[in-house]
């Protein structure tokens, strides 16, 4: 029998440390190996005890999560799930966490009546983790606030579409950080990421890109040269027009936004000019629509195994038989960056 996950919970509340522990306490493959109240002990238990796990809260007296997440990622490295409120303060943290290193994160419920919720997630992602592999983080701040590239407001007749999961943001900052100025086609971005959180994500990669990175909204028309990220807690859809909107609608792959929800609809008003780029994460989300894109003519590109943090979605991609090989993020970008010279688009070589 394989050994437990060991984990090391760290919240400032006895109530969620001890309903943690309960809920933990219950799976016979995990196991939890120690508790802190804040970011100064974290650090202290991380060093010690090496824990597989740490669930760390975001907000704490004393030291906070982001700062001791930035100390415990360089002394002893861990897989790291933050817990987050759904205030601005804290979704803007637990989205730079997860560029300092964190892997995960889950929105702390607003009631005591729901902490039996927390507890499944938890679970389901402490196990999720464990196939992550631990990659050292390339750091932008030197571009933030970057320029923006000042292109005509009109029609794309180009789409690309980007996939991500978990260790998609600190991906999604490397690729789209990339792309210069000459991009012809629009870029949808689906990241799995629940409502609440997204607005922020689309804020930071907003300082780092040449291109405008927005939040989709209910309705808008989709432009050459910017960037739109699916809004959390919805599905970004593509309509005949040629109109990107942010639907609601049952859960696919057991998230929402879907990589596949958008593809499909995509490739449908956009055909041979769309590409699919499936980035890290697990699961098989992007396959099924990375499939009609290539039946219709298009790209599609998949991420490498040794930048993903999980290699499961580009995996898929590559065993289904839509590309030949995975590429590093920064090839990505060159093939992207090279759209507005095509002529015509083919499939991946």
């Amino acid at each position: 029998m394989a050994d437990p996950i060991r984990v090391l919970v760290v919240d400032d509340s006895a109530l969620y440390r001890e309903t943690i522990i309960r809920l933990l306490g219950t799976e016979p493959d995990i196991q939890v190996v120690g508790t802190a109240r804040n970011g100064q002990e974290a650090i202290t238990q991380a060093i010690r005890l090496r824990p597989d796990v740490i669930t760390l809260d975001v907000e704490m007296p004393i030291m906070n999560g982001l700062t001791a997440l930035a100390t415990i990622m360089q002394q002893a490295p861990s897989r790291v799930i933050m817990l987050s409120s759904l205030t601005s303060h804290g979704t803007r943290e637990t989205v730079n966490a997860l560029y300092l290193g964190a892997l995960d994160f889950i929105a702390k419920p607003a009631s005591r009546e729901h902490l039996s919720e927390l507890g499944e997630q938890l679970i389901l992602k402490i196990r999720a983790v464990m196939q992550a592999r631990l990659i050292a983080r390339r750091f932008l701040s030197e571009a933030w606030d970057k320029p923006k590239t000042a292109i005509r407001e009109e029609a794309a007749d180009r789409l690309v579409v980007i996939g991500a999961s978990t260790g998609g943001p600190a991906a999604l900052e490397e690729l789209l950080s990339q792309i210069d100025g000459s991009m012809a086609a629009a870029i949808l971005v689906v990241q799995h990421m629940p409502k609440g959180f997204t607005a922020s994500l689309a804020h930071r990669l907003n300082r780092v890109c040449s291109l405008k990175v927005e939040e989709s909204q209910a309705a808008v028309t989709l432009n050459r040269g910017r960037i739109y990220l699916a809004r959390g807690g919805t599905h970004l859809v593509v309509d005949s027009k040629g109109m990107a909107s942010s639907v609601d609608g049952p859960n696919r792959h057991g998230v929402k936004p879907a990589v596949d929800i958008t593809l499909e609809s995509g490739v449908m008003h956009y055909g041979a000019s769309t590409t699919a780029v499936i980035l890290t994460g697990m699961g098989r989300d992007g396959t099924a629509g990375s499939a009609q894109v290539k039946q219709a003519g298009g790209r599609v590109l998949a991420q490498d195994e040794a930048s993903s943090i999980i290699f499961g979605m580009p995996r898929s991609v590559i065993e289904a038989g839509l590309v030949k090989r995975g590429r590093s993020l920064s090839n990505i970008a060159g093939v992207l960056n090279g759209l507005h010279k095509e002529v015509q688009m083919g499939g991946d070589n």
